[in-house]
């Protein structure tokens, strides 16, 4: 018998993949949509490192799914002046699908979270945020 927590997540976890599947034309995994949010950080232009870090990835797996970003034509890399070290930049294209992820979360959480209370559905979402911390392989 499966718990009631096991349940919901199993609830929102199909209602982000339809959600995401009727926005998105490129079929993202999670990882590589918040890499992709990463990338634009607001007001920072990180590299491999930087993502990897903020992210909590190894560098290997970041510079794979940077390049699989690269071939979906969702970022490009620049060579920053003065140094040798990448900056990811989205492309237009990367633009627009970060837009449907974000788009398509929210869609999630206004829905399905919409019973709960603005406090209650802030701490439930930092509950299994943190209870999935370092849970399950990196896509």
């Amino acid at each position: 018998m499966k718990s009631r927590l096991r349940s919901l997540l199993e609830h929102l976890a199909n209602a982000a993949k339809a959600a995401e599947g009727d926005a998105l034309k490129i079929n993202l995994t999670q990882t590589q949509a918040a890499v992709l949010a990463a990338a634009c950080a607001v007001g920072r232009r990180l590299g491999v490192t930087g993502i990897a870090d903020t992210l909590g990835l190894s560098q290997p797996h970041t510079t794979m799914t940077l390049q699989k970003l690269e071939d979906f034509g969702l970022i490009h890399r620049v060579i920053r002046d003065g140094d040798k070290l990448q900056s990811i930049v989205l492309t237009r294209a990367g633009v627009e699908v970060l837009a449907q992820v974000e788009a398509a979360e929210n869609y999630v959480e206004d829905s399905v979270l919409s019973a709960l209370d603005a406090e209650t559905r802030e701490a439930f979402v930092r509950a299994v945020v943190d209870a999935c911390q370092g849970v399950g392989p990196e896509d």
